[in-house]
């Protein structure tokens, strides 16, 4: 049976929401003007040819990815091994109407198959989904359209120090913990209770595994979502918004730690998607990790399940998580006799069971 969280912040949950999902939510406030191109000209661009094309205004999806790289930080999140795998990889939907952004956490201990990259050195087969990345972001694009069936329209690249900046940019973060978190190796130590937590102790939260649960990385998937939901909500409070100084800062330090496909790479690209995810309110934005069972060849890794690739086909068609497609309209006449059927539990509009908001409560 495949597992899900419950979302309260406490050990042994099983959701998350890659560092990199904010991107989403505060971009759009200054991609507009001459900050537009400053902020533009941070980023980096990768060429690659593994993203699929997208219509104008059309749905998009977009790949956003949490390198775990340790050359950036100078030794403060460990040692620089010269591996690039991905900490963290969230498949992030925009809906046609702007109305949702749908982002799913796909677990890095998924391991399926995934096709060659043969350009790039990978030679296919079964593996970790968070490997691909070791061959360039383009590889990574690749399996997760070929293991999800989702079109990858764009995909986004954010490392450790651009969440650590992000966090201190908007002046730390609260996060409300039941149990004490403590971990040597993330160099995390926090008692139950309130905390305001600066870049760096949000990043140590973010990043623990051992002061959760099995040490697992599904372990620790319920409070990385809180910590992006705490993000969210203080990015757009108006103590970010009505501050230009850290609004500049914010933006400034995220897109400095940024790499992206070259065809959103550009002013007006970054701008034109900015106008869009800026239409969308937090709680149309629902975080949800993919439906997962243990893998029947090892216990320690994962694999999809049928919910997963239900859940797969609705971003892939358009329909929000959870909800039936819009059955096609008929001619025949709706006999009169026949009763009034009920609403089914679950057929509403909202996020999908399990999933959560940007909007929830923090602290309560």
């Amino acid at each position: 049976m495949g597992k899900r969280g419950r979302h309260i912040i406490r050990p042994k949950r099983k959701r998350r929401i890659i560092t990199s999902v904010i991107v989403a939510v505060v971009l759009p406030v200054l991609l507009v003007g001459g900050i537009a191109l400053k902020l533009a000209g941070n980023v980096k661009t990768i060429d690659v040819d593994t993203t699929a094309a997208s219509e104008p205004d059309g749905p998009l999806n977009i790949l956003i990815i949490g390198s775990d790289s340790r050359s950036a930080g100078e030794g403060k999140y460990g040692e620089d091994d010269g591996s690039g795998r991905s900490d963290s990889m969230v498949l992030a939907h925009l809906s046609e109407d702007d109305s949702r952004v749908d982002a799913v956490q796909i677990p890095r201990d998924l391991t399926t198959e995934v096709p060659a990259c043969e350009d790039d050195g990978f030679a296919g087969g079964l593996s970790m989904i968070n490997a691909t990345f070791e061959y360039g972001p383009g590889c990574a694009v690749k399996a997760v359209q070929e293991v999800t069936g989702v079109p990858v329209h764009h995909f986004v690249v954010l490392d450790f120090d651009g969440f650590a900046g992000m966090v201190d940019a908007i002046g730390g973060i609260e996060m409300c913990l039941e149990e004490p978190v403590r971990d040597e190796l993330s160099m995390v130590d926090l008692d139950a209770g309130r905390h305001e937590l600066d870049g760096e102790q949000a990043l140590a939260l973010a990043r623990t595994r051992h002061a959760f649960g099995d040490g697992s990385d599904i372990a620790r998937l319920e409070h990385q979502q809180l910590v992006m939901s705490s993000i969210a909500q203080k990015a757009t409070s108006q103590g970010v918004l009505t501050r230009p100084d850290r609004l500049v800062r914010l933006l400034d330090a995220v897109t400095k730690s940024l790499t992206v496909d070259d065809e959103l790479g550009s002013v007006g690209d970054m701008t034109g998607l900015a106008r869009r995810l800026a239409r969308v309110p937090l709680s149309g934005i629902t975080f949800q990790v993919m439906p997962w069972q243990p893998a029947s060849f090892d216990e320690n890794r994962v694999e999809m399940t049928d919910e997963a690739r239900t859940l797969f086909a609705a971003l892939r068609d358009d329909v929000p998580p959870g909800q039936e497609p819009a059955a096609e309209e008929t001619t025949e006449p709706a006999d009169p006799a026949a009763p009034e059927q009920p609403e089914q539990p679950g057929s509403s509009t909202g996020p999908s069971a399990g999933a959560t908001t940007a909007d929830t409560s923090i602290c309560g």
